[in-house]
């Protein structure tokens, strides 16, 4: 199923994987208005795809501006639908459903934006744990998620982010 939005998402990262310019694709998409993506992102795997692509590309953009690594997930520096939202806001408020973390136990965020709420997905899928651990740790596999093949790419992302990190547990003997 091709989404302009999707695609979209995905030609900035390409972009950003590239070392591109990706300032014309990020303007679209400040001056996309919330109720159409809304509209164009109406199932969780829609929603899924656009946002860890989103999520990825912002990541290397912000990292190619050297952005403060202590504070790179929390800066609103992503602009979308006129809104400005961070990282967290992508991961723990869009793909993790609205969670504020407070250590390492999440509870539903009332303080999130309506943007934010109103992007959010409606069930909550462990597997985005894997792709955003892979995306900040530079273990990702794919060049893209593609709403097409997104089941697949979020099973082979958790297996493999799994078995790199029994791999390399230190053994006390």
């Amino acid at each position: 199923m091709k989404n302009y939005y999707t695609n979209l998402s995905a030609e900035i990262l390409s972009v950003a994987q590239s070392n591109g310019d990706t300032t014309s694709l990020r303007r679209q998409l400040y001056f996309t208005r919330a109720d159409k993506l809304e509209k164009n992102l109406n199932t969780d795997d829609l929603k899924k795809t656009f946002w860890i692509n989103i999520y990825y590309a912002y990541f290397l953009i912000q990292k190619k501006e050297h952005v403060d690594q202590d504070r790179i997930k929390t800066f609103k520096r992503i602009r979308i639908a006129g809104t400005a939202i961070s990282l967290n806001d992508i991961e723990f408020g869009i793909l993790k459903k609205s969670t504020l973390r407070v250590g390492t136990i999440h509870f539903e965020n009332i303080f999130h934006s309506k943007f934010v709420n109103k992007m959010a997905i409606s069930e909550m899928d462990y597997r985005i744990h894997f792709v955003i651990q892979s995306i900040t740790l530079k273990n990702i596999k794919f060049n893209f998620y593609d709403t097409d093949l997104l089941d697949d790419q979020l099973q082979e992302t958790m297996k493999n982010f799994i078995s790199q990190k029994l791999i390399k547990v230190p053994s006390f003997k």
